[in-house]
């Protein structure tokens, strides 16, 4: 070993060794620096490194071959003599172990440095993707949640517009693309709690907390807010705006621009108004609008037909007020898409056919998509156009531009998990309910929609684990424990189930044929056929007209047969599909249906058998 050394110190190979490493580094250097500059291809220093590793052991075989002298002549070996080559022993040592240091530094450098992966995709979403990545990339001190505004109005009657007011800067600020903003539904679940800002921030994921208040009175606004940084309470912005109330609409795009520059957003001043924009200049329509939500919110927590009502005519009128105001003409769809799905227990009544309900929806949701300035915002309407129209592929696609664009938005996950099961990717469904778990925050809304986007994934292990926890996070709400119960049967777990079952039937304010499922549920797991035939009844007494909640009833009860030819008036060969809403169920067998069959097939897509219920009753008595 001492001679191969000794050899190879009097041959130089140990400096030409060196000498080439060094002008190596230096040529990937050069190459790096000017790949970009130059249009090289992305893959060009990968190029030199590949070639400088192929060269380097031919130098070294030159080396050996072809001896250096101390003088610097190059001659062959046999020329050679056997006088060692002058120099410090140490050099030639300290050389060697550079060069293995050197190697591993760079080996080191190349195999831990992410590289960056091309993926083929479609058009659309490769854009999808390059939106997420965007998003992902997204500085996470740029984060924030916007609390409910407080009322302090001496009437005490203006916490609608309180919480209009905060929705609409939280949307504004939803707009700006470097700034991650958490949803509605996660921030105003701390309406009225006693937690601080910390708190806040941490279980939302967020650095930064905004928060205010509103007093309106005498045809004057008072509006306070201030941005809090979380980690140390520091208010980094505060204002108070004292203005006539037709200057709603200029406070809130004040604050939302206000809030920007404060973070720091990379936006130009043309940007920034456009994000800032509430979408109506008429402080009617404005009003119109926030009244029709603060409507529709409390009719779907009081389970009010009427209240949902009055929303709609809310936003019919601000549509009509302003005819480019957006998001009054997506509300205002929604009414009738509402109206064309039979699976809604609970929708307004109307003597419209699906043809000219179709109409309607067409002509409003057409009108939001045209007046929308922001095409994130314009996917998630055509999502729900394409989705009114079977267009199932189309409607997944324009989710996941709208997903991506906005990872911090728990809803988007839930309609992108909802359209992947339309479409049967059943893998898709089961990552958007991830991220959705992720941005659960301790929302019941939020933990029922997880547990049921992994019930209709078919994964019903994750949906049960979900629903356990839920239930120990909203042990009283009613809503976690009705999607926990039905997840818990799909499991196997009776035993759970039933104490939810007894808990469910004890709440008040909760309609009959809400209560009969749950009994015919339960009663055919454990066997129990008269407490389901008398669920049964209730339904055909009470609800004979609503064909989703009476097919829930008669498929768990094993009647399959009556339960499927209740669906076949709607088996449509034309737009609008009303059995998409049944897609969401695993024992619903499209095959049964040939016109939806036809569709299915004209998107492509292929269903899993229909499963058989583990707790239904027997079939077909």
């Amino acid at each position: 070993m001492k001679s191969l050394l000794a050899e190879l110190r009097r041959r130089n190979v140990f400096r030409v060794a060196a000498a080439y490493l060094l002008l190596g580094w230096v040529a990937l250097q050069v190459v790096s620096v000017i790949e970009n500059a130059a249009g090289l291809p992305a893959w060009s220093d990968s190029l030199v490194l590949v070639i400088l590793v192929a060269g380097f052991p031919a130098s070294l075989i030159v080396a050996w071959a072809l001896e250096l002298s101390p003088e610097g002549e190059i001659r062959k070996t046999a020329e050679s003599t056997d006088t060692p080559v002058p120099g410090p022993r140490f050099l030639d040592y300290g050389l060697l172990a550079a060069l293995i240091v050197f190697v591993g530094v760079v080996i080191a450098d190349r195999a831990l440095t992410p590289r960056p992966v091309m993926v083929a995709t479609s058009d659309t979403m490769a854009a999808a993707r390059a939106d997420l990545d965007a998003a992902i990339d997204v500085d996470a001190a740029k984060s924030i949640a916007v609390l409910p505004f407080q009322d302090f109005s001496p009437a005490g009657d203006q916490a609608w517009f309180a919480d209009g007011l905060a929705e609409e800067i939280l949307n504004a600020l939803a707009r700006a693309p470097d700034l991650l903003v958490a949803s509605r539904t996660s921030s105003f679940a701390y309406r009225g709690g006693d937690h601080n800002v910390p708190e806040i921030a941490a279980a939302l994921g967020v650095a930064h907390v905004l928060e205010g208040s509103i007093r309106r009175a005498e045809g004057r606004l008072r509006v306070t807010a201030q941005l809090i940084r979380a980690s140390d309470g520091f208010h980094l912005w505060s204002a108070n705006y004292d203005r006539t109330t037709d200057d709603a609409i200029a406070i809130q795009e004040d604050i939302a621009i206000e809030i920007a520059r404060a973070l720091e957003t990379a936006m130009d001043p043309q940007a920034l108004a456009q994000m800032a924009n509430a979408g109506t200049q008429s402080i009617a329509a404005y009003e119109a609008y926030l009244e029709g939500r603060a409507l529709l919110d409390r009719g779907a927590q009081e389970g009010s037909v009427t209240l949902e009502s009055q929303a709609y005519a809310a936003y019919e009128r601000a549509r009509t007020l302003d005819p480019d105001f957006a998001m009054a003409h997506f509300n205002a769809a929604g009414l009738y898409a509402n109206m064309m799905t039979p699976t809604i227990v609970s929708r307004p009544s109307t003597s419209l056919s699906f043809e000219e309900a179709l109409q309607h929806y067409l002509a409003r949701i057409d009108a939001a998509i045209a007046a929308t300035p922001d095409p994130n915002r314009a996917a998630y309407f055509r999502a729900n156009r394409a989705d009114v129209l079977g267009r199932l592929n189309a409607a997944a696609d324009y989710m996941q531009m709208y997903a991506a664009a906005h990872p911090l938005d728990p809803d988007g996950w839930s309609y992108l998990a909802k359209t992947e099961i339309f479409r049967a990717d059943y893998d898709a469904a089961r990552d958007a309910a991830r991220n959705l778990e992720t941005l659960i925050n301790g929302s019941a809304f939020h933990f029922g929609n997880a547990v049921v986007s992994y019930l209709w994934a078919l994964d019903f292990n994750e949906s049960a684990r979900l629903a356990r926890e839920s239930v120990r996070a909203h042990p009283d709400n009613f809503d976690v424990l009705y999607q926990a119960h039905r997840s818990l049967l799909w499991a196997g777990d009776i035993e759970t189930a039933a104490g939810l079952a007894d808990r469910m039937l004890d709440f008040p304010q909760v309609p009959d044929t809400v209560r009969a499922i749950v009994a015919i549920r339960q009663g055919c797991a454990e066997g129990d056929q008269s407490r389901a035939d008398a669920g049964l009844a209730l339904i055909r007494q009470s609800a004979p007209e609503e064909a989703g909640t009476l097919w829930l009833a008669l498929v768990t009860m094993g009647l399959t047969d009556e339960a499927n030819a209740l669906l076949v008036p709607l088996d449509r060969s034309t737009p609008p599909y009303p059995l998409s809403g049944w897609l969401f169920y695993p024992e619903f067998d499209a095959t049964l249906f040939p016109n939806f069959s036809v569709l299915l097939d004209r998107e492509g897509i292929v269903r899993p058998p229909a499963a058989e219920i583990p707790f239904g009753c027997p079939p077909n008595r």
